[in-house]
Protein backbone atom coordinates (compact mmCIF):
# COMPACT_ATOMS: atom_id res chain seq x y z
CA UNK A 1 0.00 0.00 0.00
CA UNK A 2 1.49 2.95 -0.84
CA UNK A 3 1.72 5.63 1.77
CA UNK A 4 -0.33 8.54 2.47
CA UNK A 5 1.42 11.56 2.75
CA UNK A 6 0.37 14.34 5.80
CA UNK A 7 -0.15 16.82 3.23
CA UNK A 8 -2.79 14.58 1.48
CA UNK A 9 -4.23 13.43 5.17
CA UNK A 10 -4.90 17.28 5.82
CA UNK A 11 -6.49 18.07 2.50
CA UNK A 12 -9.06 15.30 3.19
CA UNK A 13 -9.76 16.67 7.08
CA UNK A 14 -10.10 19.78 5.28
CA UNK A 15 -12.75 19.08 2.63
CA UNK A 16 -14.38 16.90 5.64
CA UNK A 17 -14.85 19.59 7.86
CA UNK A 18 -16.23 21.67 4.94
CA UNK A 19 -18.89 19.15 4.49
CA UNK A 20 -20.13 19.12 7.92
CA UNK A 21 -20.18 22.38 8.28
CA UNK A 22 -22.12 22.58 5.19
CA UNK A 23 -24.69 20.08 6.78
CA UNK A 24 -24.54 21.79 10.23
CA UNK A 25 -25.43 25.23 8.70
CA UNK A 26 -28.54 23.92 6.34
CA UNK A 27 -30.06 21.74 9.08
CA UNK A 28 -29.83 24.81 11.57
CA UNK A 29 -31.42 27.38 8.89
CA UNK A 30 -33.97 24.65 8.17
CA UNK A 31 -35.25 24.84 11.62
CA UNK A 32 -36.11 28.37 10.51
CA UNK A 33 -38.30 27.57 7.47
CA UNK A 34 -41.77 26.83 7.91
CA UNK A 35 -42.93 24.44 5.80
CA UNK A 36 -46.83 24.81 4.79
CA UNK A 37 -48.81 21.94 5.67
CA UNK A 38 -51.06 21.18 2.90
CA UNK A 39 -54.45 19.08 2.88
CA UNK A 40 -55.98 16.66 1.09
CA UNK A 41 -58.55 16.39 -0.54
CA UNK A 42 -59.33 12.81 -1.60
CA UNK A 43 -62.22 12.51 1.16
CA UNK A 44 -63.91 15.45 -1.32
CA UNK A 45 -62.74 13.95 -4.37
CA UNK A 46 -64.41 10.62 -3.72
CA UNK A 47 -67.61 11.34 -2.10
CA UNK A 48 -68.28 14.77 -4.35
CA UNK A 49 -72.46 14.97 -4.88
CA UNK A 50 -73.31 12.33 -2.38
CA UNK A 51 -74.67 14.26 0.44
CA UNK A 52 -78.49 13.77 1.07
CA UNK A 53 -80.48 16.27 -1.41
CA UNK A 54 -81.66 18.56 1.61
CA UNK A 55 -84.47 19.94 -0.36
CA UNK A 56 -86.71 16.79 0.24
CA UNK A 57 -86.11 17.47 4.42
CA UNK A 58 -89.67 17.91 5.65
CA UNK A 59 -89.40 19.77 9.18
CA UNK A 60 -92.13 21.29 11.16
CA UNK A 61 -91.92 25.27 12.27
CA UNK A 62 -92.80 24.86 15.68
CA UNK A 63 -89.67 22.26 16.59
CA UNK A 64 -87.45 22.80 18.82
CA UNK A 65 -83.71 23.37 18.10
CA UNK A 66 -83.48 19.55 19.72
CA UNK A 67 -86.12 18.69 18.32
CA UNK A 68 -85.53 20.16 15.10
CA UNK A 69 -81.75 18.64 14.88
CA UNK A 70 -83.27 15.02 15.84
CA UNK A 71 -85.73 14.79 12.44
CA UNK A 72 -83.09 16.37 10.84
CA UNK A 73 -80.72 13.19 11.94
CA UNK A 74 -83.74 11.34 11.38
CA UNK A 75 -83.95 11.63 8.09
CA UNK A 76 -80.30 11.90 7.22
CA UNK A 77 -79.50 8.52 8.91
CA UNK A 78 -82.42 7.14 6.94
CA UNK A 79 -81.03 7.87 3.63
CA UNK A 80 -77.19 7.21 4.22
CA UNK A 81 -78.27 3.57 6.48
CA UNK A 82 -76.23 4.84 9.38
CA UNK A 83 -77.39 5.77 13.27
CA UNK A 84 -75.09 8.79 13.65
CA UNK A 85 -76.00 11.07 16.58
CA UNK A 86 -74.43 14.20 19.10
CA UNK A 87 -74.51 15.16 22.09
CA UNK A 88 -77.63 16.47 23.10
CA UNK A 89 -76.69 20.03 24.47
CA UNK A 90 -74.81 20.68 21.06
CA UNK A 91 -77.95 19.67 19.41
CA UNK A 92 -79.98 22.88 21.61
CA UNK A 93 -77.24 25.47 20.67
CA UNK A 94 -78.29 28.36 18.23
CA UNK A 95 -75.33 30.57 17.97
CA UNK A 96 -71.60 30.03 16.55
CA UNK A 97 -70.37 31.41 19.81
CA UNK A 98 -72.16 28.76 21.74
CA UNK A 99 -71.15 26.37 19.56
CA UNK A 100 -67.85 27.53 20.05
CA UNK A 101 -67.52 26.76 23.60
CA UNK A 102 -68.66 23.66 23.13
CA UNK A 103 -66.30 22.63 20.73
CA UNK A 104 -63.29 23.77 23.60
CA UNK A 105 -65.08 22.15 26.43
CA UNK A 106 -66.05 18.71 24.73
CA UNK A 107 -62.60 18.40 22.45
CA UNK A 108 -59.10 18.57 22.06
CA UNK A 109 -59.51 22.52 20.10
CA UNK A 110 -58.92 25.32 22.57
CA UNK A 111 -59.28 28.97 22.11
CA UNK A 112 -56.42 29.12 18.99
CA UNK A 113 -58.55 26.69 17.05
CA UNK A 114 -61.68 29.21 17.38
CA UNK A 115 -59.62 31.81 16.09
CA UNK A 116 -57.90 29.80 13.28
CA UNK A 117 -62.21 28.57 12.23
CA UNK A 118 -63.30 31.94 12.75
CA UNK A 119 -60.61 33.73 10.59
CA UNK A 120 -61.48 30.98 8.01
CA UNK A 121 -65.09 31.85 8.09
CA UNK A 122 -64.02 35.30 7.24
CA UNK A 123 -61.86 34.53 4.03
CA UNK A 124 -64.91 32.33 2.83
CA UNK A 125 -66.80 35.62 2.79
CA UNK A 126 -64.12 37.81 1.75
CA UNK A 127 -61.73 35.53 -0.62
CA UNK A 128 -61.75 32.98 -3.22
CA UNK A 129 -62.83 29.42 -1.07
CA UNK A 130 -59.39 28.06 -2.20
CA UNK A 131 -57.56 31.21 -1.20
CA UNK A 132 -59.37 30.93 2.41
CA UNK A 133 -58.01 26.94 2.83
CA UNK A 134 -54.67 27.91 1.51
CA UNK A 135 -54.94 30.75 4.19
CA UNK A 136 -55.60 28.27 7.00
CA UNK A 137 -52.79 26.05 5.76
CA UNK A 138 -50.70 28.57 6.19
CA UNK A 139 -51.77 29.68 10.08
CA UNK A 140 -51.51 25.77 11.01
CA UNK A 141 -48.34 25.54 9.69
CA UNK A 142 -47.45 28.32 12.54
CA UNK A 143 -48.69 26.31 15.24
CA UNK A 144 -46.86 23.41 16.78
CA UNK A 145 -50.10 21.09 16.44
CA UNK A 146 -50.73 17.18 15.94
CA UNK A 147 -50.78 15.18 12.81
CA UNK A 148 -54.15 13.83 14.94
CA UNK A 149 -55.02 17.74 14.78
CA UNK A 150 -54.29 18.67 11.39
CA UNK A 151 -56.17 15.42 10.39
CA UNK A 152 -59.34 16.86 12.22
CA UNK A 153 -58.96 20.13 10.34
CA UNK A 154 -58.62 17.96 7.20
CA UNK A 155 -61.82 16.77 8.13
CA UNK A 156 -63.48 19.86 8.49
CA UNK A 157 -62.06 21.60 5.42
CA UNK A 158 -63.27 18.78 3.22
CA UNK A 159 -66.55 18.44 5.02
CA UNK A 160 -67.50 22.19 4.17
CA UNK A 161 -65.98 21.89 0.31
CA UNK A 162 -68.17 19.10 -0.07
CA UNK A 163 -71.19 21.02 1.35
CA UNK A 164 -70.26 23.92 -0.74
CA UNK A 165 -70.07 21.75 -3.81
CA UNK A 166 -73.45 20.57 -3.91
CA UNK A 167 -75.51 23.56 -2.01
CA UNK A 168 -73.07 26.67 -3.29
CA UNK A 169 -73.49 29.91 -1.08
CA UNK A 170 -73.84 28.26 2.30
CA UNK A 171 -70.60 28.73 3.71
CA UNK A 172 -69.27 31.45 1.27
CA UNK A 173 -72.84 33.86 0.54
CA UNK A 174 -72.49 37.09 2.08
CA UNK A 175 -75.89 37.91 0.84
CA UNK A 176 -76.92 34.73 2.77
CA UNK A 177 -75.29 36.01 6.10
CA UNK A 178 -77.03 39.34 5.57
CA UNK A 179 -80.15 38.09 5.19
CA UNK A 180 -80.31 36.17 8.35
CA UNK A 181 -78.94 38.61 10.65
CA UNK A 182 -76.71 36.99 12.14
CA UNK A 183 -73.16 35.35 11.50
CA UNK A 184 -74.23 32.78 9.16
CA UNK A 185 -71.24 31.03 7.99
CA UNK A 186 -69.73 31.34 10.77
CA UNK A 187 -72.50 29.46 12.62
CA UNK A 188 -72.49 26.80 9.84
CA UNK A 189 -68.64 26.63 10.31
CA UNK A 190 -68.46 26.36 14.20
CA UNK A 191 -71.45 23.12 13.42
CA UNK A 192 -68.76 21.83 10.89
CA UNK A 193 -66.11 22.20 13.42
CA UNK A 194 -68.18 20.44 16.26
CA UNK A 195 -69.86 17.66 14.56
CA UNK A 196 -66.71 16.27 12.87
CA UNK A 197 -64.33 16.40 15.11
CA UNK A 198 -66.81 15.00 18.03
CA UNK A 199 -68.28 12.67 15.62
CA UNK A 200 -66.42 11.86 12.33
CA UNK A 201 -63.14 12.63 10.91
CA UNK A 202 -62.21 11.46 7.59
CA UNK A 203 -62.72 8.04 6.45
CA UNK A 204 -60.43 5.55 5.53
CA UNK A 205 -60.36 4.63 1.65
CA UNK A 206 -61.64 0.52 2.90
CA UNK A 207 -63.83 1.67 5.80
CA UNK A 208 -67.52 1.45 4.67
CA UNK A 209 -69.03 2.50 8.12
CA UNK A 210 -66.73 5.63 8.13
CA UNK A 211 -67.57 6.57 4.84
CA UNK A 212 -71.17 6.87 5.23
CA UNK A 213 -71.08 8.35 9.08
CA UNK A 214 -68.90 11.11 7.43
CA UNK A 215 -71.67 11.65 4.58
CA UNK A 216 -74.56 11.55 7.30
CA UNK A 217 -72.62 14.15 9.56
CA UNK A 218 -72.11 16.05 6.68
CA UNK A 219 -75.23 16.29 5.22
CA UNK A 220 -76.54 16.84 8.72
CA UNK A 221 -74.77 19.53 8.75
CA UNK A 222 -75.77 21.18 5.31
CA UNK A 223 -79.20 20.32 6.31
CA UNK A 224 -78.90 22.21 9.65
CA UNK A 225 -77.35 25.56 7.88
CA UNK A 226 -80.17 25.76 4.91
CA UNK A 227 -83.42 25.86 7.59
CA UNK A 228 -81.34 28.71 9.94
CA UNK A 229 -78.91 27.65 12.27
CA UNK A 230 -77.73 30.26 15.01
CA UNK A 231 -80.04 33.12 13.62
CA UNK A 232 -80.18 34.61 17.16
CA UNK A 233 -78.33 37.84 17.74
Amino acid sequence: MKNISIKSIATFFSFLMILVSTAQYNHSNDKNVSVVKEFSFETFNRLQGKLINIETIEISEKQTRLELNNEILRQVNEYHQTEIDFDNELKKLKTAEKIFDWLTVNTDFDESDVDLLKKLSEDFTSKKFDNAISNLEIGLSKNDISAEKFNKYQSIVNGVKLIEHQYPGSFTSQATAKSWRCAFALAGLALAGASLVAGCNPPAAAATVGVGCYLAATGFIAASVRVGLACED
